[in-house]
């Protein structure tokens, strides 16, 4: 009876493990390199940080809904301005998707527009693919430069960044994207000095606190970047 029993619960593990794996696929993303530069004067910008995201979504009735990331990495360009980020295989779980936009990207750099860009295939790599192995002057990104006007007295300038920025920094994904989080907390503060009413609507490392602080599945913000400085 003991034995049977401890069958029935084996197999019963086995085909709740197997429920999750039902529609379950691999996700193939190509290399990505690609090069910044300076849209005036056609010079590279080096140090500029790049962020890339794979966002899942799940299908419905409604249009689809965002559940989280895939895959999210930064990487900072060098002196030539390039950039560039490894290929990877990774499984999707069943009942999520990786749609044509991904993957999305964030070039950011302290003194020009930041740039959000929702599909990345014409700066994929060498893939010998005549449909996603672009020429090299289909991969240079041109920023141009932040003007004071563009922020202005009440700084509504960020409000769109700020909100990709929020799908990327749930579940501790600060963690991954830390250059970035450094370089956005100092440009908040940057803007702030400029007056009483000068306002950067992006995430602070104090505001990752207040929000993210009791989170129990990692460091509290705070503690992770006085580590992270050291």
């Amino acid at each position: 009876m003991n034995t049977t029993f401890e069958r029935l619960l084996v197999l019963t593990g086995m085909l709740i493990g197997l429920s999750g794996c039902v529609g379950a696929h691999m996700h193939d993303s190509l290399p990505i390199e690609g090069w910044v530069t300076d849209a005036q004067t056609g010079e590279p910008i080096e140090g500029a940080i790049v962020v890339a995201n794979w966002q899942l979504v799940v299908g419905g009735l409604d249009g689809p809904s965002e559940r989280g990331q895939l895959e999210l990495k930064e990487t900072v360009t060098d002196s030539t301005g390039r950039f560039y980020f490894d290929g990877f295989s990774k499984q999707v779980r069943g009942g999520y998707e990786i749609r044509q936009a991904n993957p999305r990207l964030i070039i950011f750099n302290p003194g020009y527009d930041y740039l959000v860009r929702y599909d990345a295939r014409k700066i994929y790599g060498n893939s010998n693919n005549p449909e996603t192995d672009f020429p090299r002057e289909y991969r240079v990104i041109k920023l141009k430069n932040l003007t004071p006007q563009k922020i202005g007295t009440r700084n509504f300038y960020y409000v769109h960044l700020n909100i990709r920025m929020e799908g990327l920094v749930e579940k501790c994904g600060w963690e991954k994207i830390p250059k970035a989080i450094l370089a956005m907390d100092s440009e908040a503060k940057r803007i702030a000095a400029m007056g009483p009413n000068s306002i950067a609507d992006i995430d602070t490392i104090e505001r990752l606190e207040s929000r993210y602080g009791n989170d129990m599945r990692c460091k509290s913000p705070v503690e992770f970047f006085q580590n992270y400085a050291k």
